[in-house]
Formats: C-alpha cells, sequence, structure tokens
C-alpha cells in the first residue's frame, strides 16, 4: 500500500480559527467603549486578543497535523479535503472493487460497497481544549453531535453500551462495507445471520463500523439503506440474549439499540464487511 499522503487543507480550521479570533476582538471591541480612556484596560485587550492569535495558530496546527488514521472536527465538515489526504487504497481492495460483486450480479462491488477508512483516534475539541480520543463509538457519536449535527440515538443497557466502546486490535486500514444486510439475513436469528455472513465471505460489521459507514453515506450524499425504518442492521456486539442493532435515522439520531437474539424481523438482517 502507497504511504503517500497529500497535505492536509487548512481551509476549515483556519476558517475555524478565524471566527474564534473575530469573536475576541469584536468582544473586546465592545467593551472598549467603556474604557477607551483606561490604559490598562487597552492593555489588557491587546493581550486577549494575543492570546487568541496563539490559540487559533495551535487550532490550525492541531487539525492540520491529523494523521490518516484519525478524524477530526474540521473532517466532518470537509469529508472532500479529508478523503483527499488519505493514503492510497491498497492493491487488493483495488481489485475487490473493480470485480463484480459477489452477492449482486450485474454490478461491480464498488456500487454495491461503501468504503472508509478504519479510525483509530478522533481530533475535537472536549471541554475548550484540542483532544485525541480513541475512536470508540461514544467519542465518535460525540465528534458528530458537536460539529455536524448527525447523532446516535442510544436506546440499549449500559452493559451492551460498554461491549459496543470496546477498542478492536485487529490490523486492518480500510473498510468495505455492503449498502444492504446481506440476501438471507433477514427474517434470522442473531447466530443464524453471523452463519450467513460468513458464508458468504464477509463479518458482522460492529456497531462503530456500521455507524461509520452509515454516516459516511450520508456525508457523500449517496444514499444509505440504512436510515430508513425497513433496514437495519444487526452487528457483532451481544450482552446476554440480546444484540446491538444500528438503523433507522430519526429526528433523534442514528438509532443504536437491542434486538433480542433469537427473534427474527423482517426489517433486521445484518451487512457485511470485508477488512483491508
Amino acid at each position: 500500500m502507497s504511504s503517500s499522503v497529500s497535505s492536509p487543507s487548512p481551509n476549515v480550521s483556519m476558517l475555524m480559527a478565524m471566527q474564534m479570533l473575530s469573536s475576541c476582538i469584536n468582544s473586546t471591541n465592545s467593551s472598549s467603549e467603556e474604557n477607551s480612556t483606561d490604559p490598562s484596560s487597552k492593555e489588557e485587550r491587546v493581550n486577549e486578543v494575543a492570546t487568541s492569535c496563539d490559540e487559533a495558530h495551535n487550532l490550525v496546527n492541531f487539525f492540520s497535523n491529523a494523521t490518516s488514521d484519525e478524524l477530526s472536527s474540521v473532517d466532518w465538515i470537509d469529508v472532500k479535503a479529508y478523503e483527499a489526504r488519505l493514503p492510497s487504497k491498497p492493491q487488493k481492495l483495488l481489485d475487490f472493487l473493480n470485480a463484480p460483486c459477489p452477492i449482486n450480479e450485474g454490478k461491480t462491488a464498488a456500487e454495491t460497497h461503501t468504503v472508509f477508512r478504519a479510525i483509530r483516534k478522533i481530533r475535537a475539541i472536549v471541554d475548550d481544549a484540542p483532544l485525541i480520543q480513541a475512536a470508540n463509538l461514544t467519542n465518535f457519536d460525540r465528534l458528530n453531535k458537536h460539529f455536524h449535527g448527525l447523532n446516535c440515538h442510544f436506546m440499549c443497557s449500559e452493559a451492551l453500551r460498554s461491549k459496543m466502546d470496546e477498542i478492536s486490535e485487529e490490523a486492518f486500514d480500510w473498510i468495505a462495507m455492503t449498502n444492504d444486510v446481506l440476501p438471507g439475513t433477514r427474517n434470522a436469528s442473531h447466530w443464524n445471520q453471523k452463519k450467513v455472513v460468513n458464508s458468504l465471505g464477509y463479518e458482522p460489521p460492529s456497531a462503530l463500523q456500521a455507524v461509520t459507514g452509515i454516516f459516511f453515506q450520508i456525508h457523500r450524499r449517496s444514499g444509505s439503506s440504512y436510515t430508513g425504518s425497513s433496514t437495519l442492521t444487526r452487528c457483532s456486539e451481544y450482552e446476554g440474549i440480546y444484540a446491538a442493532t444500528v438503523g433507522c435515522l430519526s429526528k433523534e439520531g442514528l438509532n443504536v439499540f437491542e434486538t433480542y437474539t433469537g427473534n427474527p424481523f423482517k426489517q433486521v438482517g445484518m451487512a457485511g464487511v470485508k477488512l483491508f
């Protein structure tokens, strides 16, 4: 896999930084009307603007230095710039995408799969400070909710949510997720769904992979089967008799909830992922 990465565009991060600086200058200008003859007040205003300049510069550097396995607040605002700075896709993934789709005759895999980079770290402003965090589902959801309005609507036990927040140690860089649940996975139990997915050469998605793939479909405006009420995907995580299930975008967000593992549902199937 090629390791060449184009330099990230600082345009959006620069805009955010300038907005911060402008806000500070406006606030200090407003106070100047009340203290226009007070030298100490003028010195304080100069110091405030200088501090804001430093903070703005640091903010630009913080977001511009994001690596290819990190996702930042800026990236969600400008997904095209984020994808432009990613390394080249490995040949094995390109061969898969250019080949006939294994589950949808007459189409290539590129037409039936969503491809995205594995995210290991999250860069965001947390409590007014830049912070790099592990890319678990909670932090990913916070990033989306804070900076783009998209978020998850959790309706599951704390035990299952903790399972969804566990960090995978698998070694892979890219994920190809099916744009629809796999044939034969609707109206089946969680265990039978996994068998079908594996028999077709796929793996069940983790909740983080499913949410990430769906959000990338939304950001790319490519459409998603999983945002309606007729298609949801169970995920690999389960706790006791309940499995993580993702889908159906509502005004509260993308639903992440639990379904009884033994129950078949017409709307609930299972997506497949291939890791590269």
